[in-house]
């Protein structure tokens, strides 16, 4: 089979995971929030740390989740072949 090369977007892969897998997107965001709700009582925190993950926060949201015990992969060179 060839190989596409389509960008899959994160809407996509959640999309996926929600409809063709079965995973129930709201009980997840149910538990990060209950994970997170202390982060409440800290107005103008930047994240938490729970259970080895730290949960990013910026105007009242959840950004992103990064596990501590794992350095941020680092951001791939584009290579251009063209030349």
């Amino acid at each position: 089979m060839k190989k596409l090369n389509l960008h899959i977007t994160d809407h996509a892969v959640v999309r996926y995971l929600e409809r063709v897998r079965g995973v129930d997107i709201e009980a997840v965001r149910r538990e990060i929030s209950t994970k997170t709700a202390l982060i409440q009582d800290y107005p103008g925190a930047t994240g938490i740390l729970v259970d080895g993950f730290r949960y990013v926060v910026a105007n009242g949201a959840i950004l992103t989740i990064h596990d501590i015990g794992k350095p941020p992969t680092p951001p791939k060179a584009e290579v251009d072949d063209d030349d």
